[in-house]
């Protein structure tokens, strides 16, 4: 690897964690916490539709957010290709969740 490769790679990496994580925070209070929760309330908590869930949201979230960024607009197969990233890092990130709570099971839902 050449040094310019190497200055490259890790001025792109800075940049992923300097914004990436603090937006993937945001990101995941304000939509995946209610996710969880609704899901709790409906007695529909697994990691099954956790990961059902964050697929289709995390399409939904980067879609919008590449979307806003493209101001001559995107192509079918653009949108479709930051689709499926966006589902598998969804995915990821709710599998992620479900493994780290402990989600075994459907939850009983809340007894109000």
């Amino acid at each position: 690897m050449s040094p310019e490769t190497t200055s490259s790679f890790l001025s792109a990496f800075a940049f992923v964690m300097f914004f990436g994580i603090p937006v993937s925070y945001i990101a995941t209070v304000i939509i995946g916490v209610p996710v969880y929760k609704f899901l709790d309330m409906k007695g529909a908590l697994s990691k099954t539709n956790l990961v059902l869930c964050g697929s289709v949201l995390g399409a939904v979230v980067l879609v919008l957010f590449f979307s806003s960024m493209s101001f001559g607009g995107m192509e079918i197969k653009e949108i479709l290709f930051i689709a499926v990233i966006g589902a598998a890092l969804g995915a990821s990130v709710a599998f992620s969740f479900g493994l780290i709570a402990g989600i075994t099971r459907p939850s009983s839902g809340y007894s109000r």
